[in-house]
């Protein structure tokens, strides 16, 4: 479970530090709903077991962990393989303990409907898709202008230059936000996420518990 969980901190909040600009402007596209954002399948607001079932191949799902060694040059992808259901109920028992949110990565096997793409980080908020990650083999893409031209083209989203452009290039679509991300480390270059903004969400329900267990704190105290 380690694997599933090791990147969770670093992917949830890498993501809404980079797609804060965005959500600071205007929406650009209202009038594009979530449900139509996809990736083969893959969106927001579907189960975790849904989820689940598209990645699962004989009952078995295959847990990616990254790790970017020193002088190494590259990013260093090593897999393991998980039971479904008790990678189901993990998830389950992990969101108790964390303000209902849990996190996995999750490669594709060989699967035709995944053509192209090396693996998907999966954030889940009460056992909901919030965000996805999904980094792309191919095509080679001349630069991320090229790549979110076709992103836009075919989501229908604004064009590239109605972009934010940052470490991340961002544009906010009202509850929702789309980023495309480039990494000269990973063999899957371009990546593209799409996030619910749920990091206002998990600061409330956090500090909801802070707040009662401070209180719970005072009335026992003893000097």
């Amino acid at each position: 479970m380690k694997i599933l969980l090791s990147s969770v901190l670093l992917t949830l909040f890498t993501s809404f530090a980079f797609g804060q600009n965005a959500v600071d402007k205007a929406p650009l596209c209202t009038n594009q709903t979530v449900e139509k954002i996809s990736s083969r399948g893959v969106r927001l607001g579907i189960t975790l077991q849904e989820i689940l079932n598209l990645f699962a191949e004989n009952n078995k799902l295959t847990a990616v962990n990254i790790s970017y060694p020193e002088n190494a040059g590259a990013a260093v992808i090593t897999t393991i393989e998980l039971d479904f259901q008790v990678t189901l109920e993990r998830h389950q028992e992990y969101a108790k303990k964390n303000f209902g949110f849990s996190f996995a990565s999750l490669g594709v096997k060989n699967k035709p409907n995944f053509d192209g793409i090396s693996h998907y980080d999966l954030g889940f908020l009460d056992n909901r898709l919030a965000f996805f990650n999904v980094y792309h083999l191919k095509p080679k893409w001349e630069n991320i202008e090229q790549f979110i031209g076709k992103l836009s083209e075919t989501l229908s989203l604004p064009d590239a230059k109605e972009w934010n452009f940052n470490n991340r290039s961002s544009v906010n679509c009202d509850d929702y936000i789309v980023e495309a991300g480039e990494s000269y480390q990973d063999e899957a270059r371009y990546s593209m996420l799409v996030s619910s903004k749920i990091d206002e969400i998990l600061r409330q329900r956090r500090k909801k518990a802070e707040d009662e267990q401070r209180e719970k704190d005072i009335k026992a105290f003893r000097p």
